[in-house]
C-alpha cells in the first residue's frame, strides 16, 4: 500500500483550499467530488503560475494529479518541489513509495534537464520498440509522453490492457454494445459544445504540434498533384482550423491551387468556420449525410483529411465510409490513435474512444497504406497519421 506524505502549511493562498478540499476526500473515499476534479487541476495549474518557487504547490499539484489518475504528471511535480527544496520530506517520502530511493535520485537527475528531457526521452525509446515491432511497450511510453503534457488529464488504459478486455468483450458477444455505449458518450459529449468551448479549441490546436504534423502531410500529398485544379475535403473538419493550418502551409502560390471544402456536424462549428476561413465550402452534416450522397462534392477528392473522427464511429461505419470514398479519393490523410493499425479487431481505449485496427478496412476498400507516420509530439488521441491510396484512381 502506498502512503502518502501530505502536511499543510502554515501560510496558505486562499485558492488551495479547493485542491486540498478535493484531494483529502478522494483519498478518504468521497465520490462525491469527483465533479471538482477539473477545477482542482486547473487551479494547481494557476497556483503554480502565481507561486513558480513554492514546493507545497508542485507537491499538491502532484497529490491532485495522482487522484485524477495522472501517475506520470505526479512524479514529475513531486520531483520538480524536490529540486526546489531538497529537504522537503514530504514529497522525497512519496516519491520513494513510486520509484524507490536510487530511482528517486536517478528521477531527479534527469528532471534537472526538464520536463521536455523527461518527454523526449518516453518517445525516443517508443520509437525504438515501434521499429522493433513492440507495440505494446512502444505504447506504454507513448502514454507517459501524453500524461506529461497534458497534467490536467488521467492516463488512458495502455494498450495491452485494452486489447485483452476487447478480446473478452469478443468472446462474450458485448464488444458491439461496449462500442455502441462509448459512442454514446462521446456524441452527448460534442453536442455540448459551445462557442466558448470552440473559441478555446481555436485557440488550442491550431498550434499544436500535431495538427501541425497532419498539415504539413496533407500539404505533401496534395502537391503531389500537377493539375492547377486540386480538391481538398476534411471529414468533421470542426471549425476548419486543420484545413487552416493546410493552406498555411501550402503557401498563398500552392493554395491558389486547392478547392477546400468539409462537412461538421454541429452547427456552431459550421457558423464559426464560415466567418473565420471563408475559403473553405464547409456544409453542415454527419458521415451518414456523406455517404447517402446529401453532400454535393467534387466526383473525384485528391485529398481527404479524417481527423479523430474515426475514433468515434462504431467499426461498421468505419467501412462504409471508407468503402464510400475508395472510389473518390485519390489519397487518404487519417489523424489517429494509431497503435492498433495492424489489430486482428477494433479495441477500446477506456475511457474515451474506439482504437480500430485500420489496415484491414483501408484494404478491403481499396486503399494501399503508403506510410504510418508515428506524431512527433503525440497526444492521448493522436498518436500518429496513416497516409493510404486508392488502388481504383489513376
Amino acid at each position: 500500500m502506498v502512503h502518502l506524505r501530505f502536511t499543510f502549511p502554515q501560510v496558505i493562498d486562499p485558492e488551495m483550499v479547493l485542491p486540498v478540499h478535493y484531494f483529502k476526500a478522494a483519498m478518504e473515499g468521497n465520490t462525491n467530488v469527483g465533479s471538482l476534479a477539473n477545477r482542482a487541476a486547473d487551479t494547481c495549474r494557476i497556483l503554480r503560475s502565481k507561486h513558480p518557487d513554492d514546493p507545497f504547490v508542485f507537491h499538491l499539484s502532484g497529490m491532485v494529479s495522482l487522484v485524477n489518475g495522472n501517475s506520470e504528471a505526479a512524479k514529475m511535480f513531486w520531483g520538480q518541489a524536490l529540486l526546489m527544496e531538497p529537504t522537503y520530506s514530504d514529497a522525497r517520502e512519496t516519491l520513494e513509495e513510486f520509484l524507490g530511493s536510487a530511482g528517486t535520485d536517478a528521477y531527479l537527475k534527469k528532471l534537472t534537464k526538464g520536463a521536455n528531457f523527461l518527454r523526449r526521452e518516453h518517445l525516443r525509446e517508443a520509437r525504438r520498440l515501434l521499429k522493433a515491432g513492440k507495440l505494446g511497450e512502444a505504447d506504454d511510453f507513448i502514454q507517459k509522453a501524453c500524461a506529461l503534457m497534458n497534467p490536467g488529464y488521467s492516463m488512458l488504459e495502455d494498450y495491452d490492457t485494452c486489447r485483452a478486455t476487447a478480446e473478452m468483450l469478443r468472446q462474450a458477444g458485448k464488444m458491439d454494445a461496449a462500442m455502441c455505449e462509448r459512442i454514446e458518450d462521446l456524441r452527448v459529449l460534442w453536442a455540448g459544445v459551445d462557442g466558448n468551448a470552440i473559441d478555446e479549441a481555436e485557440a488550442n490546436f491550431a498550434v499544436a504540434e500535431d495538427r501541425k504534423q497532419f498539415a504539413a502531410i496533407a500539404a505533401e500529398v496534395l502537391k503531389r498533384r500537377k493539375s492547377d485544379n486540386v480538391t481538398c475535403f476534411e471529414l468533421g473538419c470542426f471549425t476548419g482550423f486543420n484545413l487552416g493550418l493546410v493552406r498555411e502551409t501550402l503557401g498563398a502560390t500552392w493554395a491558389e491551387r486547392v478547392s477546400f471544402h468539409g462537412l461538421e456536424p454541429n452547427a456552431a462549428a459550421v457558423a464559426y468556420c464560415r466567418g473565420r476561413y471563408p475559403f473553405i465550402q464547409i456544409r453542415q452534416g454527419t458521415h451518414v449525410d456523406l455517404i447517402d450522397g446529401g453532400v454535393p462534392l467534387p466526383n473525384i477528392l485528391d485529398a481527404c483529411l479524417i481527423g479523430r473522427v474515426f475514433q468515434m464511429l462504431h467499426s461498421d461505419d468505419v467501412s462504409v465510409v471508407l468503402e464510400f470514398l475508395g472510389g473518390r479519393v485519390r489519397h487518404l490523410v487519417i489523424a489517429d490513435d494509431v497503435v492498433n493499425v495492424d489489430g486482428e479487431f477494433p479495441i477500446i481505449r477506456t475511457p474515451l474512444y474506439i482504437m480500430h485496427n485500420f489496415r484491414m478496412p483501408l484494404e478491403a476498400a481499396g486503399f494501399v497504406v503508403e506510410d504510418v507516420v508515428f506524431a512527433d509530439a503525440p497526444d492521448r488521441l493522436c498518436t500518429g497519421f496513416i497516409v493510404a491510396r486508392s488502388e481504383g484512381i489513376g
